[in-house]
């Protein structure tokens, strides 16, 4: 009974991991997308430029800077299910965090769908609100300046720190609230195997057998019975993100998480190293540090 009480609590905190982090990694896309790495908010309220005056310059500094600079747009008779991005500059910009086919964007978020537009055509699109770019300090100097001189508020939004990232990941949130409370109860799952097998523990501790070779034994024990479920609920997984949005998303996905080994966006490897390592350091810590006879 234990046995498959371990199985089964496994499959449902390597589930909801998985769930958190392409849930982090759909906001990530949203907010910071096209390998952008920061944000910024531009209020043009006071300004007295015009709008294709203000677009011309926005083009010509991205140009010569070879920087990026995206803008997310909703697009107001289709606020539910459409999300475009705006790109400045006369070249379109490229990334494998998200998938462009013709121009029509392919979200994580299944729901969404999208158009990627030159700022040549923005139309009536707005230019106020909250912009992603990616590029040097001068770059960065410069649409400052930009801003200064057309009256133009403008303010750096700061990235959000590990700490507060991990708080907001696990109390803020609903899924998160799920892996708190399935964690604590894995680790009671797991003190009471380690308690209903002490006998046998102890046995051997007093046929000689070395303590270390019995955690060793113990953790090779215990991690054939959550390996198996955490492969099963990643397959689940992948097969529902495949038949729900885009097999193609797969791909992207393990693009985008690589287990935390190629550098993203700050927040991604947040979610990579809280996510994806965390569960597995912190059983290997606790069967490490426990020694029940």
């Amino acid at each position: 009974m234990n046995k498959h009480g371990i199985r089964l609590i496994s499959f449902i905190l390597a589930l909801f991991s998985f769930i958190m982090i392409f849930q982090n990694l759909m906001n990530d896309q949203q907010q910071l997308p096209l390998g952008t790495t920061e944000q910024l908010v531009l209020n043009i309220a006071e300004t007295g430029t015009t709008k294709e005056q203000l677009i011309s310059e926005l083009d010509n500094i991205t140009n010569k800077h070879n920087a990026t600079l995206v803008k997310v747009v909703i697009p107001s008779d289709e606020y539910k299910n459409k999300k475009d991005i705006i790109y400045f500059g006369d070249e379109k910009p490229k990334s494998s965090d998200i998938i462009i086919d013709n121009d029509n964007i392919k979200w994580l978020d299944s729901s969404l769908e999208g158009k990627l537009i030159s700022s040549k055509d923005i139309g009536n699109r707005p230019l106020y609100g909250n912009y992603a770019v990616k590029g040097n300090h001068n770059f960065k100097q410069d649409i400052e300046n930009w801003a200064n001189d057309n009256g133009i508020t403008i303010q750096w939004l700061r990235k959000v720190s590990f700490i507060k990232s991990l708080y907001y990941n696990l109390v803020h949130n609903g899924v998160g609230n799920v892996i708190l409370t399935v964690l604590l109860l894995f680790i009671s799952v797991l003190l009471t195997w380690f308690i209903s097998h002490s006998k046998g523990r102890s046995i051997r501790l007093l046929s000689g057998v070395d303590i270390k070779k019995i955690h060793i034994e113990d953790t090779l024990t215990l991690s054939k019975m959550f390996i198996c479920s955490y492969l099963i609920s990643l397959i689940a997984f992948w097969v529902y993100i495949g038949i729900t949005n885009d097999f193609k998303q797969i791909t992207l996905l393990l693009s985008l998480v690589d287990m935390g080994i190629t550098p993203h966006t700050p927040t991604q490897n947040r979610t990579c190293a809280i996510n994806a390592y965390g569960f597995s350091l912190y059983i290997s810590y606790f069967i490490y540090k426990t020694n029940l006879p």
